[in-house]
């Protein structure tokens, strides 16, 4: 008996996420009821699986999309997707990262500059990318797709830098894997995004400081600066508040020089 329960307790954590997956919701609902939302959806994606590993994989692709990933809207996030169905391609690369790591699949996220996405490793190595935003033909397993769409993902930045200059761009080209305990890091910036968007840099700023690990990737730095700029420009300040927040954009931009700006990791 004391083995079932060690075990029930030990698959019942794996189920879960980290907290800081819902750290930065706008409007907050129960974490608990989100945990168990998250727990339910799990248990139903993972029932009955078929044995071979691809059928599994697509079985998993399928039942993910067909009943959770309901409605695209840029700028959901996990609690989102377990609230109302709503997703984009980072809240949508959680669900799957989390739910495929469970089912015992090795996973890679990797982070763009506009996008996220992952690929499954498989046990005879080979990759499988899954594009987490589109229903239709988001499983890729052929080795020549898979490369095609990573070099579609690089060449997307040239486009990515012609859009609007009054919103938030950053200077650096990033492709790079990253740990899965990062993207509840990403959605925070999301967050910090949208309100330096809407000219709301304290709240943007505050986005950014709750998670202190964002601040040491370029992009937190760079939306940090941009963010206090905005801060001076268009709000009331003391003297030694001025002088605290150029101290403060100064240490950034010095860090930032030292980084390269076209530098991809794979």
């Amino acid at each position: 008996m004391l083995f079932f329960i060690v075990f029930w307790l030990y698959a019942f954590a794996q189920a879960q996420i980290a907290p800081e997956f819902f750290l930065c919701e706008a409007q907050l609902a129960d974490t608990a009821q989100l945990q168990a939302n998250l727990i339910a959806l799990s248990d139903n994606v993972l029932k009955d699986l078929p044995e071979s590993e691809e059928k599994r994989l697509r079985t998993i692709f399928r039942r993910i999309f067909n009943k959770y990933l309901k409605h695209y809207r840029q700028g959901s996030t996990l609690a989102s997707v377990l609230q109302s169905g709503h997703y984009d391609c980072l809240s949508g690369t959680i669900v799957f990262a989390h739910v495929l790591r469970q089912a015992g699949f090795q996973t890679v996220v990797y982070e763009t500059n506009i996008h996220v996405f992952l690929t499954v490793v498989l046990s005879n190595g080979g990759e499988v990318l899954i594009e987490t935003t589109d229903p239709i033909n988001g499983l890729v397993t052929s080795p020549m797709m898979v490369a095609r769409r990573k070099e579609d993902y690089i060449r997307r930045f040239a486009a990515y830098q012609e859009q609007e200059l009054s919103h938030y761009r950053s200077e650096f080209q990033i492709m790079r894997a990253i740990p899965f305990e990062e993207l509840a890091d990403l959605q925070c910036f999301n967050r910090a995004v949208t309100a330096y968007n809407k000219k709301q840099f304290v709240l943007a700023a505050d986005y950014l400081f709750q998670l202190q690990s964002l601040m040491a990737t370029e992009r937190g730095m760079e939306l940090m600066i941009l963010s206090l700029e905005g801060i001076l420009a268009h709000h009331p300040l003391t003297s030694e508040e001025q002088w605290t927040l150029l101290d403060a954009i100064e240490q950034y931009k010095s860090k930032l020089s030292r980084l390269p700006k076209w530098a991809v990791y794979k």
